[in-house]
């Protein structure tokens, strides 16, 4: 997760295609689109010797010669199912995210997504579950859990960091902001700055970093390890050419 620049998990885009493009141009990771464990754990897993790549009935697909740049992101609310869900698929990627910053309903309805930020010791669980269970890393995505204050969301992270968590993305924007809010970049600075002062694993930073010259700043102002990118690679994939 150090030094990267990471195509995000975004739901009905970030498929095969655009995944293989994106490491095309230099992408350092990429996200699957938030899977959810109950639509892993019952299929089955098929070779493709003709695509190259590893089926799971429904049509998700990775090449496996990307596995080692590719990022499992699960959609969960339990840390028995996550784990089921990440012994599916764990031979096949280089990490497991959980997703704690989607608010779509059908996410939060669930209890997974962004509903897990107000459910830290579940969100722990899931996380210290994993970390117990599997040799690949296990990370989080999240969101900023105050619009202004950094303490909530820097003791949110903390606690996924005691629990286990090797990596956390932080999205810029709070529940409830819509795609055309404007990210949060104060806050999200502040927040980050903290965290590298104290912690020692990868932080990552996601929201409205449309240019190199955004990254850059990003990067200069809060020293994160790395940054994740979603719309910009949408619009632009060779955003990531450096």
């Amino acid at each position: 997760f150090c030094n990267s620049e990471i195509l995000a998990p975004m739901v009905r885009a970030s498929t095969t295609p655009l995944r293989t493009l994106a490491l095309s141009y230099g992408a350092s990771l990429v996200y699957t689109e938030e899977l959810i464990d109950r639509s892993i754990v019952p299929t089955e897993r098929i070779i493709n010797t003709e695509l190259g790549t590893i089926d799971y009935r429904t049509p998700k697909h990775c090449y496996s010669a990307k596995q080692d740049k590719l990022i499992y992101q699960m959609g969960t609310g339990e840390g028995h199912l996550a784990l089921d869900a990440a012994n599916k698929v764990v031979n096949d990627v280089n990490g497991v995210d959980v997703n704690m910053g989607c608010p779509k309903k059908f996410s939060v309805t669930g209890g997974m997504g962004s509903a897990l930020l107000s459910d830290v010791k579940r969100a722990c669980d899931i996380i210290s579950t994993l970390r117990r269970n599997l040799n690949k890393p296990v990370s989080a995505k999240i969101r900023l859990l105050d619009p202004d204050n950094p303490k909530p969301t820097l003791d949110f992270v903390r606690a996924l960091i005691k629990a286990g968590a090797n990596a956390i993305a932080i999205h810029g924007r709070i529940v409830g902001d819509e795609s055309h809010t404007m990210a949060r970049w104060e806050t999200l600075i502040e927040v980050v700055r903290q965290l590298k002062q104290t912690e020692s694993v990868p932080i990552i930073v996601n929201g409205d970093l449309y240019t190199r010259a955004d990254i850059q700043e990003m990067k200069s102002r809060t020293g994160c390890d790395g940054v994740m990118l979603a719309r910009p690679a949408l619009y632009n994939i060779s955003i990531f050419r450096k």
